[in-house]
C-alpha cells in the first residue's frame, strides 16, 4: 500500500502531460480519502503521524506554489489536487497558514487564467469545507474572486467562468456570509453576475442561468440582511429576471409549434429555456423576500415591461405577474394586477393573450375569493368571450381560467351565469376537434355542476349522452386524459343532480371505467379512482350492485405475492434482472407479515395506495350494506397490516391506510350485523385480528410517528366495534401494551 501510494505521487510529479496529470490526481485524492480517514486510521500508512500520508501535503503544496512549480500545467493540476483533497485534509490544509496563503495569493495574481480559475476554486472549496473561524480570513479575497470572474469574460473563457460561478453558488448557499464585505463595498459580485445573466449576445445561456441563480441563492439565504444594507440589490436580482424572461422564439415555425402543442404535452420545458429560468427565479425571489420590501421595485418593472412595444416585453410583464401575484396581499396591488391583465387578453399575438389568461387563472387560484367576489362581473364575460379565440391553445387556457374562477364562485353568482357558459361548452363540444378545447370544455361542465349542485339537472339529459360517447370513442393513445376528465365530469354530474337521477347512468360509467385496460402510470388511473369514490358518495347503499365487479380488480392490486410473481423482472433467472431501471420504477424488498420475503416494483405501491383509499371510501360510504365483503376484504387486507420493507416509507404508508380501512370495516361488520340479525361475531375477530397483527409490527418498529400512527388506528379499531365486546382479559393486555409503548 505504501509503495503504491509513493509511487502514485513520483509519478504524478513527474507526468508532463497535464490530462494525464489530472487524472493521477484524482487517483491520489480518492486514495487520500481511505489512507487519511482520521475516523477509520486503519488504513492510515504512518499511523499516530499526521494526515496518514506521509509526504502527499509537503509535494502539494510545493507545486501548487506558483513560486516552486515546475511548470504552470502542474501548478494549475496541483492546485485541482488541493482542492479535492480538502474534504478529507481540511484541518491539515486550513493550519498551514503561511504556505497556503502563498499559494493563493500568487495563485491568484498569476498571468495564467487556468492558474486563477484552480485558485479560485480552491477558496470556494475551503470556505465550503470549513467552519466560519477558520475561512473568515479569505473573505478579504472576494474582490480579487470577481476580478478573476471578470478577466475570464473578457477572455470569453466560458468553461472556466461556469465552473467558477457553479463554485460560487455552493458557497452562496453554504456559507454566503463570505460575500457580505464585498456586497457592502461595491455590490460585487452581484452585479458582474446581474450582466453576465443580462447579456444576451455571446454568453452561453447556461451560464446566464448559473448567474441568475448565484443572484437568487443569495437573495434565499440573507434576504433580511440585503433589506438593510444593499437596498439596491432587489431591483438588480428582478431586473436580471425580467432580462431572462424576454427570451422567447419569435418566428413563424416555434409561433406555429407552440400554438398546436397541448399543454399536457413533453417539450415545453426544453423550448425557451431562459424564460423559464427566469420565471421559476422571480417566484422564488418573491417568496423570499416580502411584498413590503420587494413591490415598489417589482411592480415598476411590470409597468415598465407591458408598457413597451415588443411582444416579448409584454408576455415578460404577464409572466411576472403570474409568477408572483401569490404574494401580493394589499387589494389595490391585486386590482393594478387585473386591469393589466385584462387590458391584454385582445393582444394580436397569442402567446400574450395565452399568458393574460393563464396569470388570471393563477389570480382566481390565490386571491380566491376576494377576486372572484371584486372581479366576476368584468372577468366572467372576458373569459365567455375569450372561449371563441382563433388560436385553440388560447381558447382552452381561457377554459381553464374559468376552472379555477369558477370553483371559488359563489353559487347563486354562478346560476346567473351558468345558462351562457353551458351554450357556449356543449357547441364547443360539438364542433371542435382539438383535444385540448375539449377536455378543458369537459372541466368546466364540471366546475359548474359542482358549484350549482341541483340546479344543474336542467343541463344534465343534454350533457350525460356527449361524455358517454367521449368514453366510448375517444381510445387513441392521446385520448386518456380526455376519457379521464369524462369520468371526472360524469361522476361530478351525478354528485350534483343526486341518486335518483344519476343511478342508470352511474352503471354504464363504472362498466367503462372497468373495461379500461390501464398501464402502470395510466393517467386514467386517478381519474377512475376519484370518479368511482364521487359515484359512491353519490349512491351510498345503492352502490353495492357496482361491488362483485370492481373489487374483483381491487383485491388483485393489493396481492403482493401475486404481484410479485407476475413481473417479468422477478421471473428472470438470478443475476439477470434489468439493473437499467427508472429511479421511479426501482424495486423493494417486502415482508409480507408470515415470513416470506417478495420484490416488488415502488410503482406498484402507489397503485396499491390507491386500492386501499378506494375500499375506504367504499367502507365509509356504505357501513352495514358492505357487510357481504367484510370478510374477503379482510383477507386481502391481513398481509398489508403486519408488512414491512428496510428501505422506505412506502410499507408505512399503506399498512396506515389499511389499519384506518380495518377499523371501518369492523364498525361496518358491526352495523351489518346487528342489521341482519347475526350479531357481532365478525367485528370482534376482526379487532381480535387486527390487534395481533399491528402488535407484531408495534414490536419490530420504534419509529415515533409509526407508532403515534398505528396507536391511532387501533384506537379507532377499539371504538368501531361497540361496547361490551372485550372482555376484562383483553383490556388488560391492551393496557399493558400501551403503557409499553409509552415507556419506549
Amino acid at each position: 500500500k505504501g509503495e503504491v501510494a509513493a509511487e502514485l505521487l513520483r509519478r504524478f510529479e513527474a507526468e508532463p502531460v497535464p490530462k494525464l496529470q489530472k487524472k493521477i490526481g484524482e487517483v491520489v485524492a480518492k486514495l487520500a480519502e481511505y489512507v487519511c480517514d482520521k475516523d477509520d486510521p486503519r488504513g492510515s500508512l504512518a499511523p499516530g503521524q499526521g494526515c496518514g500520508w506521509p509526504g502527499l501535503l509537503e509535494m502539494v503544496f510545493r507545486m501548487a506554489d506558483p513560486s516552486s512549480s515546475p511548470s504552470k500545467e502542474a501548478c494549475e493540476s496541483s492546485l485541482r489536487l488541493l482542492t479535492a483533497l480538502v474534504p478529507t485534509l481540511k484541518d491539515d490544509i486550513v493550519a498551514a497558514k503561511q504556505q497556503l496563503g502563498q499559494i493563493l495569493q500568487l495563485g491568484l495574481l498569476h498571468a495564467d487564467l487556468k492558474i486563477k480559475t484552480a485558485g479560485v476554486l480552491l477558496i470556494c472549496e475551503i470556505v465550503g469545507e470549513t467552519d466560519k473561524k477558520a475561512w473568515a480570513p479569505l473573505a478579504q479575497t472576494a474582490g480579487v474572486v470577481v476580478q478573476v470572474l471578470t478577466q475570464l469574460a473578457a477572455a470569453n473563457e466560458e468553461e472556466m467562468l461556469q465552473e467558477c460561478v457553479q463554485s460560487l453558488i455552493d458557497v452562496a448557499s453554504l456559507e454566503p456570509d463570505f460575500f457580505k464585505a464585498q456586497l457592502q463595498l461595491n455590490m460585487e459580485p452581484a452585479k458582474f453576475m446581474a450582466t453576465v445573466a443580462r447579456t444576451r449576445e455571446g454568453i452561453d445561456g447556461g451560464l446566464r442561468n448559473l448567474a441568475l441563480e448565484w443572484l437568487v441563492t443569495f437573495v434565499e439565504k440573507r434576504q433580511k440582511w440585503l433589506t438593510k444594507n444593499c437596498k439596491d440589490y432587489h431591483g438588480l436580482v428582478l431586473q436580471a429576471c425580467m432580462d431572462l424572461m424576454l427570451e422567447v422564439e419569435d418566428g413563424q415555425e416555434e409561433l406555429k409549434a407552440w400554438a398546436e402543442r397541448m399543454d399536457d404535452e413533453e417539450g415545453e420545458e426544453d423550448e425557451d429555456e431562459l424564460f423559464h429560468a427566469g420565471e421559476e427565479a422571480i417566484d422564488r425571489v418573491a417568496e423570499a423576500v416580502s411584498m413590503e420590501t420587494l413591490g415598489q421595485a417589482l411592480f415598476q418593472l411590470i409597468g415598465h415591461f407591458c408598457a413597451q412595444a415588443p411582444w416579448q416585453a409584454k408576455h415578460a410583464g404577464l409572466a411576472a405577474i403570474k409568477q408572483t401575484v401569490e404574494y401580493v396581499e394589499e387589494k389595490a396591488h391585486v386590482d393594478e394586477m387585473t386591469k393589466m391583465l385584462l387590458q391584454h387578453v385582445d393582444h394580436p399575438h397569442p402567446r400574450v393573450r395565452y399568458t393574460a389568461l393563464h396569470a388570471i387563472g393563477q389570480l382566481a387560484n390565490d386571491q380566491a375569493p376576494t377576486f372572484q367576489e371584486s372581479w366576476h362581473q368584468t372577468v366572467m364575460p372576458c373569459l365567455l368571450k375569450k372561449m371563441d379565440d382563433e388560436c385553440d391553445r388560447v381558447a382552452a387556457m381561457a377554459m381553464s381560467a374559468f376552472v379555477s374562477f369558477g370553483e371559488e364562485l359563489d353559487n347563486s353568482l354562478m346560476a346567473g351565469y351558468a345558462g351562457g357558459f353551458m351554450q357556449k361548452l356543449v357547441a364547443k363540444l360539438q364542433a371542435t376537434k382539438h383535444r385540448g378545447v375539449r377536455e378543458e370544455s369537459i372541466t368546466s361542465i364540471g366546475v359548474i355542476a359542482g358549484v350549482i349542485e341541483k340546479d344543474f339537472s336542467q343541463y344534465y339529459d343534454g350533457i350525460m349522452p356527449m361524455l358517454k360517447q367521449f368514453v366510448m370513442h375517444a381510445t387513441g393513445e392521446k385520448e386518456n386524459r380526455l376519457r379521464g376528465k369524462s369520468f371526472e365530469c360524469m361522476s361530478l354530474l351525478g354528485i350534483a343532480v343526486g341518486k335518483e337521477k344519476f343511478l342508470p347512468d352511474a352503471g354504464e360509467a363504472i362498466q367503462a371505467m372497468m373495461r379500461t385496460q390501464l398501464q402502470d402510470d395510466d393517467i386514467q388511473r386517478e381519474y377512475i379512482k376519484e370518479a368511482s369514490e364521487r359515484i359512491c358518495h353519490c349512491l351510498k347503499k345503492d352502490f353495492a350492485p357496482f361491488l362483485p365487479n370492481l373489487l374483483q380488480g381491487i383485491f388483485r392490486s393489493l396481492k403482493l405475492e401475486e404481484i410479485a410473481a407476475a413481473d417479468p423482472q422477478n421471473q428472470a433467472p438470478s443475476g439477470h434482472q434489468n439493473d437499467d431501471e427508472d429511479d421511479d420504477d426501482a424495486y423493494i424488498q417486502v415482508s409480507t407479515g408470515d415470513g416470506k420475503l417478495v420484490r416488488v416494483r415502488t410503482t406498484k405501491f402507489e397503485e396499491m395506495m390507491q386500492s386501499v383509499q378506494l375500499l375506504h371510501t367504499f367502507v365509509t360510504e356504505m357501513e352495514g350494506a358492505y357487510f357481504d365483503w367484510v370478510a374477503p376484504t379482510a383477507e386481502v387486507l391481513v398481509p398489508l397490516l403486519s408488512s414491512t420493507d428496510e428501505i422506505s416509507m412506502l410499507c408505512d404508508e399503506v399498512r396506515g391506510i389499511a389499519l384506518q380501512t380495518w377499523s371501518l370495516l369492523i364498525k361496518s361488520a358491526r352495523q351489518g350485523g346487528e342489521e341482519r340479525n347475526q350479531g357481532t361475531g365478525l367485528a370482534q375477530e376482526l379487532l381480535k385480528t387486527g390487534l395481533m397483527h399491528t402488535f407484531t409490527v408495534l414490536e419490530k418498529n420504534q419509529e415515533p410517528e409509526m407508532l403515534s400512527e398505528t396507536a391511532s388506528g387501533i384506537t379507532e379499531c377499539i371504538k368501531n366495534v361497540g361496547p361490551g365486546i372485550l372482555g376484562p382479559q383483553e383490556v388488560q393486555q391492551l393496557v399493558e401494551k400501551a403503557f409499553l409503548l409509552m415507556e419506549q
